[in-house]
């Protein structure tokens, strides 16, 4: 089978907002962390988006304006927008719905874990990656430069296979990871499996609100950090650590 495309799956809360203005053309401006996903994604490819690239947003049901902003500017690409009406942010909720219900979902598209902070600086960075996927047969998980804290250490995205994920014979994403660790857990797999493959070339910025002063940091990020918080104590403690090597192995 040859690998040919990929799609980005990305969960999102209040990250983009049309500014009201429009380009020459006509097309509305955008602004947000968001925004510049989609257009850095979308123009990074050189060729034809759609050819290669799918979106899957997942958006909370109560966050209309993200609905709307991204159905007025993905009109002409390969999207669909998946609604999650929990409480609280679940990151592995939205990663696993995703991976379940998209449309999107042949075997030889790539799935994928990405931030709505992140930037792609690489130009064609959809063939970089699915090289390496192809020249393994589709056992291979690759993640990108971060350019941020991250590097080789840890995927904080990453592009893999439905063959990969099937052959661990667990949910796509480890379903009690509220909102950290899916990261750190899918790098140990794929070092154990001996299928990571960084692309140190390749960069994929990760934007964090981290690197902001705190009063300048969103409402989605204050809406998930205490979760963030939470997560990091519990993952520090011995029944934290002992569970999370339970569940790898």
């Amino acid at each position: 089978m040859t690998y040919d495309s990929i799609n980005l799956i990305v969960p999102t809360y209040k990250r983009i907002k049309d500014t009201g203005r429009k380009n020459p053309d006509g097309g509305h401006i955008f602004e947000g962390p968001l925004a510049k996903f989609i257009q850095s994604s979308a123009e990074k490819t050189v060729k034809r988006t759609s050819d290669y690239i799918s979106y899957c947003f997942v958006v909370n049901q109560n966050d209309r304006e993200t609905m709307e902003c991204i159905m007025t500017r993905m009109a002409g690409y390969n999207f669909e927008i998946i609604v999650e009406n929990e409480p609280q942010p679940h990151l592995a909720k939205f990663y696993n719905m995703a991976y379940e219900q998209t449309k999107f979902n042949e075997p030889n598209r790539l799935v994928s874990m990405l931030g709505d902070d992140m930037v792609f600086e690489t130009p064609q960075y959809q063939d970089f990656i699915l090289d390496e996927v192809n020249k393994r047969n589709g056992d291979a998980f690759v993640y990108c430069n971060d350019a941020y804290i991250a590097g080789p250490n840890c995927a904080v995205n990453f592009f893999t296979t439905r063959k990969v994920v099937d052959a661990t014979g667990k949910p796509f994403m480890k379903p009690d990871c509220q909102a950290e660790m899916i990261d750190l857990i899918w790098t140990e797999i794929a070092n154990m499996a001996n299928i990571a493959v960084y692309l140190s070339d390749v960069v994929i910025f990760h934007e964090h609100m981290d690197r902001l002063p705190e009063n300048l940091r969103d409402e989605s990020w204050r809406r998930l950090n205490p979760i963030r918080q939470a997560a990091h104590k519990i993952v520090a403690s011995p029944e934290g650590q002992t569970a999370q090597q339970a569940y790898i192995n």
